[in-house]
Order: C-alpha cells, then sequence, then structure tokens
C-alpha cells in the first residue's frame, strides 16, 4: 500500500510520466485505471492494436470465441462448466 502511495505521489510531482501517452491515459495507468499488462501489450505492439502479423485460424466461431473473450474477458473452461452445472441441477434438482 506504502508502494502504490509513494508510486502515486512521485508520479504527481514529476511532469506527468511516459511521454509516449497522453497525460490522461498516464494518469489513468498511475491511478490503477488501466492494467500494467495492457500497457505493456501497448507498447510492445507499437500502438497499432497488434493486429500486423498475426495469422487468425479457425473460421468464423473461433473468431467470435477470441473476440468475445478479448473484449469480455470470458473464461471458456469455468461458464461451460456452471453452464452444464446448472443444466443438471435444474433438471434433476
Amino acid at each position: 500500500m506504502e508502494e502504490e502511495h509513494d508510486r502515486v505521489q512521485q508520479f504527481l510531482s514529476s511532469d506527468g510520466g511516459d511521454s509516449s501517452m497522453t497525460g490522461e491515459q498516464s494518469a489513468a495507468s498511475v491511478f490503477g485505471l488501466i492494467a500494467k499488462d495492457s500497457t505493456e501489450r501497448r507498447h510492445r505492439s507499437g500502438l497499432n492494436g497488434g493486429l500486423q502479423g498475426r495469422s487468425l485460424k479457425g473460421g468464423a466461431t473461433m473468431n467470435i470465441k477470441r473476440v468475445l473473450q478479448r473484449n469480455m474477458n470470458v473464461n471458456w473452461a469455468d461458464t461451460t462448466r456452471n453452464s452444464l452445472l446448472f443444466l443438471f441441477f435444474g433438471y434433476f434438482g
């Protein structure tokens, strides 16, 4: 907790942090509104969304699953398990 406080205080006392992001984006990442992994991924991909050079395979259903998992963070294993348990206990319970 104290480390986070020190990090935020250091950001507030400095000129605004990283020059590759706008002030609002860098403030959001410092205050914990943007996950650290997503900012690192954005910098590695060159801020273009990371779509260049990626070959997508699997057809339309796989593409839909990828889009859902990227946008809504769906955990397919738990979702399938919970829906099957719901159906089982709904029928026999």
